[in-house]
């Protein structure tokens, strides 16, 4: 080999090892903007996972108390209705002796 097709040789790889450094990097850009479109979404996605966390817990209180004056007006109709009965019953056995 003479000293020209070396050095074409070496231009050519040289050449070549230029465009892998170019293809790396453009690589490494586009994996660096994926991470940050991840980290991004990442972020709003606990932000959405907090606010319903906090939606839900609201929630759940104000059906529990919902739930806890239903049982609550129930048993006091009951008692009422019992209480009723029971006041009837007696009136009842006065009423027969």
């Amino acid at each position: 080999m003479s000293e020209t097709d070396k050095i074409i040789q070496l231009r050519q790889e040289t050449g070549e090892v230029k465009e892998l450094l170019c293809q790396n990097v453009e690589k490494l850009t586009q994996r660096q903007e994926n991470l940050e479109d991840l980290s991004d979404r990442t972020q709003i996605l606990e932000e959405s996972s907090r606010n319903f966390v906090i939606v839900t817990t609201t929630l759940q209180r104000k059906y529990w108390w919902r739930n806890f004056w239903m049982w609550l007006m129930l048993w006091i109709i009951l008692i009422v209705i019992f209480g009723c009965l029971i006041a009837w019953l007696v009136a009842n056995e006065k009423e027969d002796d």
